[in-house]
């Protein structure tokens, strides 16, 4: 039974800033990736990233800077820059995207791995990993520098293979395979979550006591539609499906944007809360060879349909211009000088193609 708890979600706890929630639907050998991006601020860009770019990982003092070529092109979804994102998928079908975690505690200080920041983290992977084994793989490499914004990540592969990736006391923590029987994530260490989810179902508990906690409603909510997905013979549009998944869970005026992944389809379906008209980006029409120059597409249009051929060529202005917003908007969040945004502007450049 489906545990979709919605007068105990608008009624009884608060709805905090960071809610996301995100899961991988498997429908046949197709598999979608679902994502509610819940904050503050709801502009953005989407952006094309090319392969075979020469890139050092943006960081202020003394750590020693990731430095790295990307194999793979990717689009992403960015709102404190371009090159940093907040999740995106790639040529190769990896698909990354955050979610905030109190309990993150990354790498101390003095490892001697290469370090990114945590939005580079993700487009580091998506530059160099095609796999979840390679993700993983890269830790050996590279840390997520010491101080950044605490998250955890879902990821998927074109395999239909997905991971949990944690940093618990300073050690990158994987759930994937039998321990990952459905894929979703929230705002809650996945092995708590799960836990509590388990125990509610054998218990069959009081409602409101389990449920008080939003991230672990979103997260049984979903999990039990997966399960009706798992169970029920699937007669409804897997995308069409995966955005309702998306709005029982949405927060309110706090979901900025609703993404949804057609991995093997290589097609990526959006909205946002002002502007609600489903888009859809058809990858295989972009060029990500780096002769050619990035194209980005401010996210807050009146648009529909398929969008692709509306991207525009990258500039400074633009990137400027949602960095702007996205830092005027989260501002009680997130305290960015102007010089940090020309910092972020001019770094976007100081790439080079190989």
């Amino acid at each position: 039974m489906r545990l979709i708890l919605l007068i105990v979600s608008t009624c009884y706890f608060f709805i905090p800033l960071n809610a996301c929630t995100s899961f991988v639907l498997h429908q046949g050998d197709h598999f979608y990736f679902g994502k509610n991006y819940d904050w503050i601020a709801e502009s953005g860009m989407v952006c094309t990233n090319q392969r075979n770019v020469r890139k050092t990982a943006f960081l202020q003092g003394k750590e020693n800077p990731a430095q790295w070529k990307s194999k793979y092109g990717s689009i992403t979804f960015n709102q404190y820059g371009k090159e940093f994102p907040s999740g995106g998928m790639n040529e190769a079908g990896l698909v990354v995207e955050l979610m905030w975690l109190d309990e993150t505690v990354y790498p101390k200080t003095g490892d001697q791995r290469a370090v990114v920041s945590e939005l580079q983290w993700i487009q580091y992977q998506l530059d160099n990993s095609g796999t979840i084994e390679e993700v993983i793989f890269t830790d050996q490499k590279i840390r997520i520098f010491t101080k950044s914004t605490p998250l955890h990540f879902l990821i998927a592969d074109s395999t239909g293979k997905a991971a949990t990736i944690e940093f618990v006391d300073g050690k990158m923590v994987v759930h994937s395979g039998s321990k990952l029987r459905n894929a979703v994530l929230t705002n809650t260490l996945y092995s708590k979550a799960i836990t509590k989810y388990n125990a509610f179902k054998s218990e069959q508990g009081n409602l409101l006591a389990n449920f008080m906690d939003n991230s672990y409603w979103r997260f049984s909510n979903t999990y039990s539609m997966l399960e009706d997905a798992n169970n029920l013979a699937f007669n409804n549009n897997p995308v069409t499906y995966a955005f309702d998944m998306l709005l029982t869970v949405a927060q309110g005026r706090f979901t900025k944007w609703s993404i949804v992944y057609d991995v093997k389809g290589k097609k990526i379906y959006f909205k946002t809360l002002s502007f609600p008209a489903i888009k859809q980006v058809d990858f295989r029409s972009f060029d990500f060879n780096c002769s050619t120059i990035s194209r980005v597409l401010p996210i807050q249009q009146s648009l529909s349909g398929n969008i692709t051929t509306l991207f525009a060529i990258y500039s400074d202005s633009l990137n400027r211009k949602i960095l702007n917003e996205s830092m005027r908007l989260s501002r009680e969040r997130i305290k960015f000088t102007k010089k940090a945004v020309e910092e972020r502007v001019f770094y976007a450049n100081k790439h080079y193609c190989e």
